[in-house]
């Protein structure tokens, strides 16, 4: 039966798919009006009525932010908590679906939900929008992946869930060499990187990940605001069955996490990875509770390693617990400053960075302004990164300024 998909259907998918630039102060040319017409092929005046009634019924909200390819800050869209409960809904209905996947020549029906997981496995994500539309069409090939879909540049045995593209990381060499000797010694089980945003933790843990890439199994997660329990533990375990380690899924569902501890600590023990997640500070609820039953769970044994990366100090590493070590992260030295501004253009250094101190954050607000910016463009920039800070990282930063 072919499956058809509203225009508002349709936005909260694409919406959901990019739901990790809801606060980023820079978004791609998709999260405009515009940008969305042309995804969706639909027409301006169309997509215009769209966005308005779905504004109307609370399922999404605007603001202002800089837009790829484009001079000045426009309206992006981005989904209220209604929107996130209605397109739940949505997502739940199409895992249920069935669809006709084409690979090597064969098919075979099954349901997105297996297809999801199938590809979590190898490494790749398909946006929820991309999966929609094959419903539409009937059929899902894996030799010709769709336009959007994310191949994983980690090898079958990794998987990364919101992991940044690649970035330079500089003056943190001594904090990498750090975090690899912990990672070496047996007896550290969990690590915690965190400070003040904009700092470089991300960065950091990149770099660290690149670094083991291919040389053990690894899992990053990028928690995002209102994730809910499954949005981790269904590709962690995916991945986890892939390497061979089945205890925990096994013991699934439960409504009792507490259950799981054992079969986890049994899996990590064998897997012997190391599992990034990012944005810790952004958990709430059920997924709070999946991170500290990871957390133990990896104290618990010998043979993975955890590495979170947080704005805030988490409460297990402030009890002094044998096996866990945090690494609070301080502004670059003038020297590693002045390699950020010379690494940005030959230009010179802007005369609004001469009183940062080697701070990144205070490097980044400028620099990502423009030099040739004239001083509205800088004012933009900060009032856009400024409202998101908490009254805490607010304090903070007026003190390193």
């Amino acid at each position: 039966m072919v499956v058809s998909f509203s225009h508002s259907e349709k936005v909260l998918l694409l919406l959901e798919d990019h739901d990790h630039y809801r606060d980023a102060l820079e978004v791609p040319f998709t999260l405009c009006q515009e940008g969305m017409a042309e995804r969706l092929g639909l027409q301006l005046q169309n997509m215009s009525r769209t966005l308005s009634k779905m504004q109307a019924e609370g399922l999404i909200s605007e603001r202002l932010a800089h837009v790829r390819g484009v001079g000045r800050r426009r309206k992006v869209y981005r989904l209220t908590v209604e929107g996130r409960d209605s397109v739940s809904e949505l997502v739940d209905d199409i895992r249920t679906r069935e669809v006709m996947v084409i690979e090597g020549g064969t098919s075979r029906t099954m349901l997105v939900g297996e297809l999801i997981g199938m590809l979590s496995s190898r490494g790749k994500t398909i946006p929820m929008l991309a999966l929609a539309e094959a419903l539409s069409a009937r059929s899902f090939s894996l030799d010709d992946l769709p336009a959007g879909t994310q191949r994983s540049t980690v090898p079958s045995r990794s998987m990364a869930i919101g992991k940044p593209d690649p970035t330079v990381v500089v003056g943190r060499e001594k904090e990498l060499e750090t975090l690899a000797n912990l990672l070496d010694d047996p007896r550290v089980k969990d690590i915690l990187i965190w400070g003040l945003p904009g700092l470089g933790k991300t960065a950091l843990g990149m770099a660290l990940f690149d670094r083991l890439d291919g040389k053990r199994p690894l899992f990053w997660y990028t928690v995002k605001d209102f994730n809910s329990e499954s949005s981790f533990l269904d590709p962690f375990l995916s991945m986890l069955r892939g390497s061979g380690r089945q205890m925990t899924s096994t013991t699934l569902p439960s409504s009792d996490l507490a259950k799981l501890y054992a079969p986890l600590v049994s899996d990590l023990a064998r897997w012997k990875g190391v599992i990034f997640i990012d944005d810790v500070h952004k958990a709430v609820g059920g997924m709070e509770m999946v991170l500290n039953l990871i957390l133990e769970a990896c104290e618990a044994q010998n043979g993975t390693k955890l590495i979170f990366m947080s704005r805030k100090m988490v409460r297990a590493f402030s009890q002094n617990k044998e096996g866990l070590v945090d690494m609070e992260l301080q502004g670059l030295t003038p020297a590693d400053a002045a390699e950020v501004i010379r690494r940005a253009g030959p230009q010179g250094v802007p005369p609004s960075l001469e009183g940062v101190n080697g701070n990144p954050l205070l490097i980044q607000m400028v620099l990502r302004a423009g030099r040739g910016a004239g001083p509205k463009a800088h004012v933009d920039y900060v009032d856009d990164l400024w409202a998101l800070l908490t009254p805490e990282e607010k304090q903070g930063l007026k003190a390193l300024s």
